[in-house]
């Protein structure tokens, strides 16, 4: 028998877990809808909204600020960028991207030291 995918389904079935609280669900619903179409593993056909990706970063980070900096660091980018409808904020940028450094990766390294650059 063969299994059909179902984008529309997976998105359902994702998004339901991450409204429940499930962290990993919530950092895949950031992702599938901050990339929409665009080339990554998760863009599933979902249009590209950056509200709700901020939406589910912030709840994942919520649940996780001791654990999981995977969230500290998307936030950082938000507030780097200013993307979602959130105002820029080199501030919360460095915050946020400092506390995923703490964590060890190693990404977030980079982007604290471009944000310390241009807070001058």
């Amino acid at each position: 028998e063969v299994v059909e995918k179902s984008y529309p389904k997976v998105i359902s079935f994702m998004k339901q877990s991450a409204d429940l609280g499930y962290d990993e669900a919530q950092d895949k619903m950031a992702r599938i809808c901050m990339v929409g179409d665009g080339g990554d593993v998760w863009s599933l056909g979902a249009p590209v909204d950056e509200s709700k990706s901020f939406h589910y970063s912030t709840l994942g980070y919520g649940q996780n600020r001791d654990s999981n900096s995977a969230f500290s660091y998307q936030l950082g980018l938000f507030f780097h960028n200013g993307m979602g409808g959130i105002s820029r904020s080199l501030y919360r940028a460095k915050h946020y991207f400092e506390e995923a450094a703490k964590a060890g990766r190693q990404v977030p390294y980079f982007f604290l030291a471009a944000t310390l650059l241009e807070l001058g």
